[in-house]
C-alpha cells in the first residue's frame, strides 16, 4: 500500500481567499496525503516556533509569508524559512525576495497583474472621467500593485486618484478600484454615499474590486474584479507536491 505523503500548511490567515486555495490543494490531493493546517498570524516568532516543533516531520511545507514589509523582519522570514530544505518548501501568494535556492513557488506578481487586469477593462476606462484607487492604510501589498494601476493610467492618459477611503461626493462617470482586504465595510460606505448622491453602479459609477470572491457576485447587484484565481493556485501548489517539481 503507497504511503501519504504528510503536508504541513502554515497560513497567515483563513479569510475567504485563503479557504479557496485551502479548498482547492486539498481536494487534488484528496486521498494521497495527509494535511494538517496551522496559521502564523503573521507573527515571526510563531512562524519560527512551528519549525522548531515541526522541522523534520513532514514531507511538504506550504508557507504563505505574509509578514510585515519591514526589511529586518522580512530578512528575518526568510531565514526561518531557509531552515526546510528546498525540495520541501513550497511558496503561496507571495515570494519573500530575500529567499534564495532551488524552492517551489506560486505567487501573485502584484504589479503586473493588476496592469494586465485592468487591460481588460481598457475600453470602459477609457470613457471614466478619472479611475480613483482606494487604498486602506493597512493594505500590505497595496504599494505594488499600485505601480501597476499607475503604469496603466501613464500609457493609456487615464486620470487617477489615490485615496485612503470613499469621498463624500461621488460624480457620474468616475470609476473606484478598491486595494482593500476590508471589500464589505467599505462597500457598505459606498452604497451610503452613492444612495446619498442618487448614482447607481454599473450605470452612473463603476466599481472594481481587488481579489474576486463569492461576495463579488452579490454585492451591489455584481462587481467587476480583477483576481488571482486562488483555486488555480492551490491546485498548481498541490500538483508540485504529487510531481515532487
Amino acid at each position: 500500500i503507497p504511503q501519504k505523503m504528510n503536508v504541513l500548511m502554515i497560513l497567515s490567515s483563513l479569510d475567504i481567499f485563503k479557504q479557496l486555495l485551502v479548498d482547492s490543494f486539498t481536494s487534488t490531493l484528496m486521498g494521497k496525503a495527509e494535511i494538517k493546517v496551522m496559521f502564523h498570524s503573521s507573527d515571526v516568532e510563531q512562524l519560527e516556533s512551528y519549525l522548531d516543533q515541526y522541522l523534520d516531520t513532514y514531507d511538504y511545507y506550504i508557507v504563505t509569508p505574509h509578514f510585515p514589509m519591514d526589511e529586518e523582519l522580512q530578512q528575518r522570514v526568510a531565514r526561518a524559512l531557509g531552515r526546510i530544505p528546498n525540495r520541501k518548501l513550497i511558496l503561496l501568494d507571495h515570494c519573500n525576495r530575500f529567499m534564495t535556492g532551488h524552492f517551489g513557488a506560486v505567487c501573485q506578481d502584484f504589479e503586473a497583474d493588476a496592469a494586465c487586469g485592468l487591460e481588460n477593462a481598457l475600453e470602459d476606462l477609457k470613457k471614466a472621467i478619472r479611475l480613483n484607487a482606494v487604498i486602506l492604510p493597512t493594505s500590505r501589498y497595496s504599494c505594488y500593485i499600485l505601480k501597476g494601476v499607475t503604469s496603466f493610467c501613464q500609457t493609456h492618459g487615464i486620470e487617477l486618484r489615490v485615496l485612503d477611503s470613499f469621498p463624500d461626493k461621488v460624480e457620474k462617470g468616475e470609476v473606484y478600484l478598491l486595494l482593500t482586504g476590508q471589500l464589505p465595510n467599505e462597500l457598505v460606505k459606498l452604497d451610503a454615499v452613492l444612495k446619498k448622491n442618487n448614482l447607481r453602479v454599473g450605470k452612473d459609477v463603476g466599481i472594481i474590486s481587488y481579489n474576486d470572491s463569492y461576495l463579488s457576485e452579490i454585492i451591489l447587484g455584481g462587481l467587476t474584479t480583477v483576481s488571482t484565481d486562488f483555486e488555480q493556485m492551490g491546485n498548481l501548489a498541490a500538483q508540485m507536491v504529487l510531481t515532487h517539481d
